[in-house]
């Protein structure tokens, strides 16, 4: 079984329904609890890329999304994402690294996607 890489639509497709199926309402929901609980001016501050933001909202584990947070269900998720049955040690220590930020940016783009403007959330 070959391995989906992250730009293929099949991935992109894959890794964007896990995120759907992880909101506790929709995306618009998601933004909204984001903005009032984590997007003020401080964070902006401190974080001043907004996947950097969404990224550290992420690691607090907010109740709007469940996504995984253990590394045995995050190499789980990923492998079966991937379509592998393994990963190389170098491999899970990347996506252990990365999980947080990947979900981040795939979180932006779905919501560009879907006509949410979360340019309004930069500033």
């Amino acid at each position: 079984m070959s391995r989906l890489k992250t730009t293929t639509r099949a991935y992109k497709a894959a890794i964007q329904k896990y995120i759907t199926g992880c909101l506790e309402e929709d995306i618009k929901h998601f933004w909204t609890c984001f903005d009032s609980e984590f997007n003020f001016d401080q964070n902006k501050r401190r974080h001043p890329s907004l996947q950097e933001r969404v990224k550290e909202y992420l690691q607090g584990l907010p109740s709007c999304i469940h996504i995984d947070f253990m590394n045995c269900d995050i190499l789980a998720k990923v492998k079966e994402l991937h379509g592998v049955e393994e990963l190389t040690g170098k491999e899970e220590d990347r996506v252990l690294e990365n999980w947080f930020d990947h979900i981040a940016l795939h979180l932006i783009r779905l919501s560009e996607r879907s006509g949410i403007n979360v340019q309004k959330l930069y500033n």
